[in-house]
């Protein structure tokens, strides 16, 4: 028998618990990917998996996706160091520095670490979320933990987590000298030892994206035991970067194409943020020869179809109830 531990192994998604003795992996090993919900305890074979495809002409706008509120992510003292987990390159922040909340988030959350999923240096992009099938370079994942809760209540709680992902968007003629180059000049020799990070905030990594526009939906962590405690946030605009930076993570790392494959949705639904932009015309039909038959007009964007008031009906005269008020109607000429 296995003996469940648990591990604060910050690693992908946040907090993982895993079985002793069950190392798991990307590629190489007994329990990769497509075995992960073999593992003893595990909850990678649930029903509400992370990453997703997320397909725009399904995405519903919800308009209580506001603006986020970010705490000290121009902060260039609260990246306290950089370490090389074997599975990614995580940044662990300062405790109870930076906050996160808004964005449609149910409360404060205290955001604890930073990191990174890729490919290869040459053929495979490695984003662990796609959109409409399109699979970015690398994927950033910046984790939060509710305030309130520790870390076991965290891992329990289906919004105990929040998770902001960004997509990477290789170049070919982007900056060289930035602070994605500061960041990707530490992985030289980057061993399981923390290495102190001096002069970089989150925000200088995150740049000039758009940070109202986004996709919502709820998940899981992206790596064993992929509890299903998180509220997922993906921006839609991509952080662009040099690809020759890009590459240093396949290269020093030494490890490649480190993303879990898409999920299957199942009846979940995403959501997206008011400003985010949605493919125009959704096409509607009353037989089955389209998206949108007449089954699926709930799923419309700002559709009303699924609520408790809808017609028409079918009028059963058995239960028809007589009101007074409802006299003759007179018709006039005009």
């Amino acid at each position: 028998m296995y003996r469940c531990t648990l591990l604060l192994c910050l690693s992908l998604g946040a907090l993982v618990k895993c079985a002793a003795g069950s190392d798991w992996c990307y590629s190489g090993c007994e329990y990769s990917p497509t075995h992960w919900h073999e593992i003893p305890h595990s909850s990678c074979g649930g029903n509400r998996q992370s990453p997703i495809d997320i397909v725009t002409s399904h995405v519903k706008m919800d308009p209580h996706l506001d603006n986020f509120t970010f705490v000290n992510f121009s902060s260039q003292r609260v990246i306290k160091n950089i370490i090389n987990t074997g599975h990614t390159v995580k940044c662990n922040l300062e405790n109870d520095q930076v906050e996160l909340s808004g964005g449609g988030l149910n409360g404060l959350y205290s955001t604890i670490q930073f990191h990174f999923h890729w490919g290869d240096t040459k053929h495979h992009p490695g984003s662990e979320h796609t959109v409409d099938g399109h699979r970015y370079s690398m994927e950033m994942h910046i984790v939060s933990l509710k305030t309130g809760l520790s870390v076991e209540e965290a891992l329990n709680d289906p919004e105990g987590i929040a998770v902001l992902g960004f997509f990477i968007n290789a170049t070919e003629d982007g900056d060289m000298f930035g602070p994605w180059d500061s960041l990707t000049s530490y992985l030289v020799n980057l061993t399981d030892t923390d290495v102190t990070l001096h002069n970089i905030s989150i925000d200088d990594l995150i740049g000039n994206v758009d940070r109202t526009r986004f996709y919502r939906y709820n998940g899981s962590l992206t790596t064993p035991n992929c509890s299903e405690a998180v509220v997922w946030t993906v921006f839609h605009e991509p952080i662009n970067v040099n690809k020759k930076l890009i590459e240093r993570f396949p290269v020093h790392m030494k490890v490649t194409n480190v993303y879990r494959p898409v999920q299957d949705l199942g009846t979940r639904h995403v959501f997206a943020s008011p400003a985010t932009p949605l493919p125009p015309g959704h096409s509607w039909c009353y037989d089955d020869h389209c998206e949108y038959s007449p089954s699926q007009w709930h799923l419309l964007p700002d559709s009303q179809c699924g609520g408790e008031s809808q017609s028409p009906i079918n009028i059963d005269t058995k239960h028809i109830v007589v009101d007074e008020h409802l006299d003759s109607l007179h018709l006039y000429k005009v």
